[in-house]
């Protein structure tokens, strides 16, 4: 039997054509280095951010370039600040979701 979570047509997958020259991607806090090595290594450019905490505990995060129409990657692990690391990403993703 098939189990289905979500109605047949949000089962078909999307495929995009990965465009090196349209494509940058973004660190969060927790490894910078990792993706300077890897947009080094691969040639997609190292997009531009800030991010910091406001007096009170709470993230901000701008990012500092045009996305529209762009591929964006943002690399960041949960590993050793989980709560800080995942409130990055989850602020991140919806500043890149709503810039683009």
């Amino acid at each position: 039997a098939e189990v289905r979570i979500l109605p047949p047509q949000f089962n078909k997958k999307v495929q995009m054509p990965f465009d090196e020259a349209n494509a940058v991607l973004f660190s969060g806090a927790s490894h910078p280095n990792l993706t300077k090595a890897i947009a080094d290594s691969s040639g997609i450019p190292f997009g531009a951010l800030e991010s910091s905490k406001f007096p009170d505990g709470e993230t901000f995060l701008e990012i500092k370039e045009s996305v529209r129409g762009k591929q964006v990657f943002f690399l960041q692990t949960i590993a050793h600040h989980p709560n800080d690391y995942l409130m990055e990403l989850l602020i991140a993703a919806d500043a890149l979701r709503r810039a683009s």
